[in-house]
């Protein structure tokens, strides 16, 4: 929980510290993106604790190749009595300085918005990214009776954000004007284009050593960085007025900081969800989802998660309908499905498209069947039938490619089922794999891919019909699912096998997989079993953050998320909760527990709000400890948890 927040302070997205919360700000994170695959983030202290930390962290190739070149700032508060700094970093041996003591408040929402505390005097600072542009703007106004100047000092690192950068030669500073500079680090590109009206500039090449990152100690990675700062901007702040900077890639600005400001938000604003309304304190997940949907060339598509993840297929389709047609923007739905069918080979759509640009990964078995329900949710809602015409020659192709076989091993076996698999692999969700270790081996015909594949079909017929023409192949390979999946149902246990294997047996491991048999459009289970795994899974698998990846009594179970890699992924899928879970959980409760499961859903979404003020303010996170008290592991903001949430939400109304 953020201590910051309190009955006075409902609001998640804001954090007043006190004496007894104020190092909070030293942990809790912001996020800003442009809509680009670029983004801003820290620590609400602005001490970065991670390697993805930085003022300015854009796509240079949208919507990857994400470098850190503006990664934190000293401000430096010029004073008759002494210099005050309003910086904070860590270093192996503590914080100095220690600026994050002066912060009395600070605002997520429409941007972040610092207030710091100087005299009895207030400074303000507000940081926006440009929608679409990618320029970060950082302004400074000053509330106190007398003009005030402060000196900014970027400290630079110009690194691909996946990584740390050490002491090397200084950079250059081409100064076009006392307030404009052009920086160039590490080679000629990018090149890194910084105005700040009236300021000026005082060159000054320094280098700062050996600044800590600690959530990267937690990872087991690198976790020192040296920072270059080429010197020092001075800001004369007239008291109400205003001073701004502008940095980005781009030479020229976009707009004069008023209009840029009043159109972000403007922007921001329409973003508003009334429905989320309904419950206090999910409001900001409008404008979370929001950050997700992001460019690829001329159409859109979703960034799994933030810091580190790109576009994934998997993350895409189950996120879509969330981001979009419920978050009442259904128009970026068709971009993001004809994305990802243009990139369709061998009746797959890609897994990933990997952060250096190489060609798209396809090893997934599911991407492509999440895409056919992404496409219903999209035409129900739209009414788009041609939508419909442009992807069923592609999902023809692909019944084709399952049918016949296709990569990975992929392929409907004699009872109609779809198996998936070969040695080193992992295609569904649960995909850790560490060197050659397989942590969640599911090869065979795992629960989850039978919903899916009876889904894929269902919704090909509905498709066929739709536009008048012949449904039977689709029909008949529905029919042949439905008829062989009751090999999954043992009635002494009460719940759906994980996998039925190659060699026929099964695996009963009690995951929650088999909630998809429950929750998807096109049922599998029967009413009575789904209240029965329901039932069965609030005991094992629920938490206030989402569903255990594993039941507790599995010997195989791990109920920490942390450590180096192999730690890490070893209890991602054996345990660990995920957020986006809640989704299907909820579903299945609104179509089979009738008043019961509305008031579920209204107390699970409820729980959600107190998460959004404890990691990243106003985001979701990726996972949790299967423990208690669950704390908020992984990914920060994380797509497909985002979008569950506000689908849910939709659909309680």
């Amino acid at each position: 929980m953020n201590p910051g927040r309190t009955e006075h302070n409902p609001d998640p997205t804001v954090f007043v510290p006190t004496p007894e919360t104020r190092e909070r700000a030293l942990d809790l994170e912001w996020l800003e993106t442009d809509g680009l695959g670029g983004f801003s983030s820290s620590t609400l202290a602005l001490a970065n604790t991670r390697c993805y930390h930085a003022i300015l962290n854009p796509a240079v190739h949208p919507p990857l190749g994400r470098m850190v070149l503006w990664a934190s700032i000293d401000e430096r508060v010029a004073r008759a009595e002494g210099d005050l700094w309003l910086g904070t970093h860590r270093y192996p041996d503590g914080v100095q300085p220690e600026g994050y003591r002066h912060l009395v408040r600070f605002e997520a929402r429409p941007f972040p918005r610092w207030t710091y505390e100087i005299d009895g005097a207030r400074l303000v600072r507000e940081l926006f990214l440009v929608h679409g542009h990618g320029d970060v703007v950082l302004s400074y106004t000053w509330q106190g009776p007398e003009p005030l100047t402060l000196g900014v000092r970027p400290m630079l690192a110009f690194r691909d954000h996946h990584a740390v950068v050490r002491k090397s030669a200084d950079g250059r500073v081409d100064m076009q004007a006392p307030d404009r500079l052009a920086i160039r680090f590490r080679g000629d590109e990018p090149v890194l284009h910084l105005q700040a009206p009236g300021g000026a500039y005082t060159p000054g090449s320094i280098w700062v050593l050996n600044e800590a990152l600690p959530v990267e100690t937690s990872r087991g990675l690198p976790d020192r960085e040296d920072l270059w700062v080429p010197g020092e901007l001075a800001l004369r702040l007239e008291p109400g007025r205003p001073a701004w900077i502008r940095a980005g890639i781009a030479p020229d600005p976009p707009l004069h900081y008023g209009e840029l400001r009043a159109r972000e938000i403007q922007r921001r604003t329409a973003l508003r969800l009334d429905f989320l309304e309904q419950t206090p304190g999910l409001e900001s997940l409008a404008g979370a989802a929001d950050q997700f949907l992001v460019r690829r060339g001329e159409k859109n598509t979703v960034i799994a998660g933030y810091p580190w993840f790109t576009d994934w297929g998997r993350d895409t389709m189950i996120s879509l309908p969330g981001l979009t047609v419920a978050a009442g923007r259904p128009e970026p739905a068709r971009e993001l499905i004809l994305t990802f069918v243009s990139n369709m080979r061998d009746g797959l759509i890609p897994n990933r498209f990997p952060d250096d640009g190489e060609e798209p990964e396809y090893n997934t078995v599911d991407a492509t069947l999440w895409l056919a329900v992404a496409i219903r949710a999209t035409w129900r809602a739209t009414g788009d039938k041609a939508l419909l015409e442009e992807v069923l020659p592609a999902l023809r192709e692909a019944l084709r490619r399952h049918r016949t076989g296709t990569r990975h091993g992929i392929h409907v076996t004699e009872d109609g089922l779809l198996a998936a698999g070969e040695p080193g692999v992992q295609l569904t969700w649960m995909d850790a794999k560490v060197d050659d270790w397989v942590v969640t081996p599911r090869h065979g015909r795992p629960v989850e891919i039978q919903a899916l594949w009876f889904n894929f079909l269902k919704i090909g017929e509905e498709i066929e019909i739709a536009l008048s023409r012949n449904p039977e192949s689709w029909r008949k390979g529905a029919d042949r699912v439905e008829a062989a999946f009751p090999v999954f149902w043992d009635a002494k246990r009460g719940y759906l096998a994980d996998v039925l294997r190659a060699d026929g047996t099964l695996d009963w491991s009690f995951r929650p997989n088999q909630l998809f048999a429950l929750s998807l459009p096109y049922a599998l289970a029967t009413p009575e079993q789904a209240r029965g795994i329901l039932k069965l899974t609030r005991e094992k698998l629920l938490t206030p953050r989402g569903l255990r990846s594993l039941d507790p009594a599995d010997p195989e179970y791990r109920g920490r998320y942390g450590g180096d890699r192999r730690t890490r992924d070893g209890a991602y899928h054996q345990g660990t909760v995920w957020g986006w879970l809640h989704g299907p959980y909820l579903d299945a409760g609104l179509r089979y527990e009738g008043a019961e499961g509305r008031a579920e859903t209204r107390r699970v979404l409820a729980g959600w709000a107190e998460h959004l003020s404890e990691a990243c303010l106003g985001q979701a996170s990726e996972v949790f400890d299967g423990d208690p008290p669950h704390a908020p592991k992984g990914c920060p903001a994380q797509a497909w948890t985002v979008a569950e949430l506000v689908r849910i939400a939709r659909e309680l109304g």
